[in-house]
């Protein structure tokens, strides 16, 4: 059973033993969740610097320089 159906049912449940009494649910629910960090999905895109793979062929085009490459050689190896 997922996460999200366990909550739902216990909230249910919750529901179901009140007898539609809002404040002993409000009281009840406040206790099952305690457990829970409930808050808004985020969706938001995240910028990510530089990729291992990036830093690896800067590394090697510079090696490659030192090692007395042409330019033109170190302008292919980019």
């Amino acid at each position: 059973m997922q996460l999200t159906e366990k909550l739902i049912d216990r909230l249910l449940d919750v529901y179901i033993q009140s007898g539609s009494d809002l404040q002993i649910v409000k009281s009840q629910l406040e206790i099952i969740l305690y457990d829970y960090d409930v808050r808004p999905k985020e969706t938001a895109i995240v910028p990510y610097g530089k990729t291992r793979n990036e830093v690896l062929m800067k590394r090697f085009a510079v090696a490659k320089a030192v090692a007395g490459r042409s330019p033109r050689t170190i302008r292919f190896l980019r």
